[in-house]
């Protein structure tokens, strides 16, 4: 079957990504066509594995595949302090929110599309402050005077003025902001999929309006979910039933020791801007946990890790049983003991259960911009696996795990590369410039500024403009 038959089909099928894909391997299966006289399959009937999902998959709108919440969404200002900004999505349980421009949004302005002009997410903030606090702290000149908090990371930011007014738009220069690239609910998984991975973006936005209202959010997560869904077609599966060691993964990872302390992993976090650190032993080098920008909030719910962070080693941050903080940020024994017991497949595939059942009443997408109402996976049970797994492997365990993030690993558990969803993601779009994409306000006015304007999948230059 060609090209145009596949899309016949996917295009006429009514309801979700599963339901198309049933009808098709259906259809598929009992065809005749695509054999030659002998029942031999004919080669000449083929269709490029990659070719073929792009297409099923730009033919499966958003709005088929999620539900679309309507929470109310927290947004930024370019003009508002780092201080109000941590305080207000801590307060809020918020993990990344959108930022607008303080000029006047006007909706009828056609170059005003949108009045979003990026996103921000907490754990970066938190990073870019205490690395600005550690340099400010070592290159002050009067010893006499010494800086001491005992009241945690809000303390500081109370004391620390000059850092802690700094506005969330002088944060760009740092950065620190992700582009706000909107989509609408009858935008295709295809099309989101071509967003994450060509601009490496870890959220898109859905809007609806005119006046650009934010409706929810699709994340890396929710988009692995989603592809899993096409697993029993026969390219999706050609292309994520291959060992992760024919796709030449080589990010290599950042690692830390166990007798390190959670100040030099953080730093360590900043200094690579990466999504993780694999924490490993220090004699065997064997990977025994792994912290995530994700695990970084803890340092405002627990007081004493935080004031103790450059004596508090790894090997204890990494026993915080996320559970545990959740039912109740303000037990005494901030570090829970891990017993033996914890260590067993049991023990984890219980956690998972707990985490399917936290999420099933809401959607993938909001439940990964919170803080804390989700049960997130242990930082002493990282997902990792060997170069001979299959991609679809690593796809169903960080799906089922609700992880951005695994660490690839030899015989005897030492780290040899990390591998993230933003890794996946790109196996399944190709390099592709697509005229429905559009990056907001932003890349509107840059576009008409040089005189240059997208039609077709070719950037045209205009010299008459």
């Amino acid at each position: 079957m060609d090209l145009r038959g596949i899309e016949k089909i996917v295009k006429e099928t009514e309801g979700s990504i599963t339901e198309k894909k049933e009808t098709l391997v259906s259809i598929l299966s009992n065809r005749t066509d695509d054999v030659d006289e002998h029942g031999t399959p004919d080669s000449s009937a083929s269709i490029d594995s990659g070719t073929a999902l792009q297409l099923f998959l730009d033919h499966i709108p958003v709005s088929s595949v999620t539900a679309i919440p309507n929470p109310p969404v927290l947004k930024l200002t370019t003009q508002d302090s780092l201080r109000y900004a941590i305080r207000t999505m801590h307060d809020n349980d918020v993990f990344a929110a959108p930022i607008t421009d303080t000029v006047e949004f006007d909706p009828d302005n056609i170059n005003h599309s949108d009045p979003y002009v990026g996103i921000i997410d907490l754990a970066s903030m938190l990073l870019w402050f205490l690395k600005e606090c550690e340099d400010y702290f070592r290159n002050k000149r009067d010893d006499d005077m010494r800086y001491e908090f005992t009241s945690g990371i809000f303390s500081m930011l109370e004391q620390v003025d000059h850092i802690a007014e700094t506005k969330i738009g002088e944060l760009a220069k740092s950065c620190l902001w992700e582009p706000f690239f909107p989509i609408n609910s009858h935008d295709t998984l295809f099309h989101v999929l071509l967003l994450l991975s060509k601009h490496q973006l870890h959220l898109v936005p859905i809007v609806k309006g005119h006046k650009s209202n934010i409706t929810g959010f699709i994340t890396e997560s929710a988009v692995v979910d989603l592809l899993l869904q096409s697993s029993g077609l026969e390219w999706f599966d050609n292309i994520a039933d291959k060992a992760m060691l024919d796709f030449r993964f080589d990010k290599q990872a950042a690692t830390v020791y166990e007798d390190q302390s959670v100040g030099e992993a953080m730093n360590m976090l900043w200094v690579n801007r990466i999504c993780a650190v694999a924490v490993v032993q220090r004699q065997t080098e064997s990977i025994i946990g792994c912290v995530r920008t994700s695990d970084v909030y803890h340092l405002l719910d627990y007081e004493d890790i935080f004031n103790n962070r450059k004596t508090v080693t790894m090997d204890h941050f990494i026993q915080l049983e996320t559970s545990t903080a959740d039912s109740d940020p303000t037990v005494d024994q901030k570090i829970v003991a891990t017993s033996p017991a914890l260590d067993s497949d049991e023990t984890v595939d219980r956690d998972l259960d707990a985490l399917t059942a936290t999420t099933e009443s809401s959607p993938t997408s909001t439940q990964s911009l919170s803080l804390r109402k989700k049960l997130l996976p242990r930082m002493n049970k990282p997902a990792i696996f060997r170069t001979t797994d299959s991609l679809k492997q690593a796809m169903e365990t960080l799906a089922r795990r609700k992880t951005n993030v695994c660490f690839l690993v030899n015989d005897v558990q030492q780290v040899t590369g990390m591998l993230t969803l933003s890794d996946i993601i790109s196996q399944f779009a190709p390099p592709c410039m697509d005229s429905r994409i559009t990056g907001g306000r932003f890349f509107d006015d840059a576009l008409e500024q040089s005189g240059c304007d997208v039609k077709d999948r070719t950037l045209i230059f205009d010299s008459n403009r």
